[in-house]
């Protein structure tokens, strides 16, 4: 026999696994989480099951095998463990948002209780269907709780109170049955066309086994999560209507300021105009073809002082009413506000004007349309916001009065906030979303053509001009939205501005007496990407 040989007292280095790399994601891929369903089932069954026992005196664990659980559990023990597994769901939505995931569907629990599996229960054991309720709410606030804390990131469905809703009225998404299984198999799993208990069962009935949903079902599903998720795009147009507002302001005062030009009469000057414009917004991934009109009454007052300086200030208050193509968002709007504003014009042609004001807006009647299955779904809200805009023009005439032209640029800035709103109720699809901010910096170069005409004691004034405009500030826009029951918040690109187009107006100004004069005109924009318009305008004014 060979000696033993001694212990060494040096210790043994031990060679560690190799340990992974962090699981990194690209952060443009959509994450499906959901979870809560099986525990909800496990541990509801583990609490009938000691019921049942207690009830008819046979061994515990004799029932807890017989119905597939470790043990039998009580209710307390039961409502622990779904707390734990809802805070552990929340816990891993956290991790995924750690590893670089940006977009997450969090799916709760429905309540289980509607179940046929449940409704069978309740036959054997008295207070299931109660037990599966508790359950299921307990998850779903243990993980409400923990997605509070959560990354902007998170698209939380809300399929607790859908379900409800379903159960609720269940012909008017077309279910008949709520009773029966669609499936004549034990499980969905292996059902098929030819086990089906009606041709049309998977169409028409609540569930396709005991548990599960039917394939119909599961598709209103997928209709609420894609409304939820295109939404934020479709609310994101009312960051854009206020611009049609402000730009038939700008354009109304700018004209009555060249109209001072051909009737420089010193003293004040009063006007009054109306404008009005059609809009047409291309769609854009989501968001179908919308159309708006648009339509603003100004009065204001203008004082011509000597050497070519004028100043003046204005009043606009102006409506306007928006809807898309296939009618999933609507909403009206109205605007108060004015400006300042002032002109120089040189007596060899060279003029400048400029312009600063704001206004107050207001957004009501926004209503958001989608369909679950054959339902159409109407999501109402308000909210508020206000809009600041400056801007700065100049030109050159040649020529005489009888018919001049000459080049301009103009450059304006255009900011409207608008404030986040939640839609009203508290369904299982009314959403909130948040502050949105559109700016706008559109640059203007371009050409006007004036004439003047007397016959029979009137001058007449035909115009016409042309500009090429680009925006320095258009960019695509993120709106920020989340659910209105839940926690969990996501955002996603809104609707991306042109940033390039072309500018017309024409018209012609009357002058029907030597101090009350008249005006009316045609403005449109052409050659955008996704925004075209045409409207006119009319006015008068007064010259004391």
């Amino acid at each position: 026999m060979h000696p033993r040989r001694p212990l060494s007292c040096r210790p043994r280095r031990r060679r560690s696994p190799p340990i992974s790399p962090p699981i990194r994601l690209s952060g443009n891929q959509l994450t499906w989480v959901e979870a809560g369903a099986n525990d909800l089932f496990y541990h509801g069954t583990a609490v009938a099951a000691g019921q049942f026992a207690a009830a008819t005196g046979l061994s515990p664990a004799l029932i807890a095998s017989l119905e597939g659980v470790s043990a039998v559990e009580t209710p307390a023990q039961a409502s622990a463990a779904m707390i734990a597994a809802g805070t552990q769901e929340a816990a891993l939505v956290a991790r995924l948002q750690q590893a670089g995931a940006k977009a997450i569907i969090v799916v709760n629990v429905p309540d289980t209780s509607h179940t046929i599996s449940a409704a069978n229960g309740e036959k054997l054991v008295s207070g299931t269907l109660a037990e599966q309720s508790l359950l299921s709410s307990q998850f779903n606030t243990a993980l409400n709780t923990g997605l509070a804390g959560a990354q902007s990131g998170v698209i939380a469905v809300n399929l607790h109170a859908l379900f409800n809703e379903l159960v609720a009225d269940p012909s008017a998404f077309g279910i008949t049955n709520t009773t029966q299984t669609a499936c004549t198999t034990g499980s969905s799993i292996q059902c098929t066309a030819s086990t089906l208990a009606a041709a049309n069962a998977a169409s028409t009935y609540l569930f396709a086994d005991g548990v599960h949903p039917t394939s119909t079902v599961h598709s209103y599903v997928a209709d609420a999560i894609v409304a939820e998720i295109v939404a934020p795009q479709l609310v994101s147009l009312l960051g854009e209507q206020p611009l049609a507002a402000l730009d038939q302001e700008r354009d109304t005062v700018f004209g009555e300021l060249l109209a001072t030009q051909a009737r420089p009469h010193a003293g004040l000057h009063l006007f009054a105009a109306g404008s009005g414009v059609v809009q047409r917004v291309a769609g854009q991934t989501y968001l179908p073809t919308a159309h708006a009109v648009t339509g603003t009454m100004t009065v204001g007052a203008i004082e011509t002082l000597p050497r070519g300086f004028s100043l003046g200030v204005e009043v606009t208050g102006g409506v306007g009413h928006q809807d898309t193509a296939t009618a999933p968002l609507a909403f009206d709007s109205d605007t108060v506000g004015g400006t300042l504003f002032g002109q120089y014009a040189a007596p060899r042609g060279f003029y400048a004007a400029a312009l600063v004001g704001a206004q107050r807006l207001g957004f009501s009647s926004i209503s958001r349309r989608f369909a679950i299955g054959p339902l159409m779904h109407t999501e109402m809200g308000t909210t508020h916001g206000t809009a600041f805009q400056s801007a700065l023009t100049a030109g050159w005439w040649f020529g005489n009065s009888a018919l001049k032209a000459g080049p301009f640029v103009a450059l304006a800035y255009m900011d409207t906030d608008i404030d986040g709103y939640a839609e009203h109720g508290s369904d299982a699809t009314a959403m909130w979303f948040g502050r949105q901010r559109r700016q706008s910096l559109p640059g203007s170069v371009g050409a006007r053509l004036q004439a003047s005409i007397t016959l029979r004691g009137v001058t007449m004034r035909p115009y016409a001009e042309a500009a090429y405009v680009q925006d320095f500030a258009a960019e695509t826009r993120t709106v920020e939205a989340g659910l209105v029951t839940l926690n969990g918040r996501f955002a996603m690109p809104g609707f991306t501005g042109d940033r390039r187009w072309g500018e017309a107006q024409g018209g012609i100004a009357l002058d029907l007496t030597p101090r009350l004069g008249a005006q009316i005109g045609y403005l449109g924009r052409f050659a955008g990407r996704t925004t075209t318009y045409n409207g006119g305008n009319v006015s008068v004014n007064y010259a004391f």
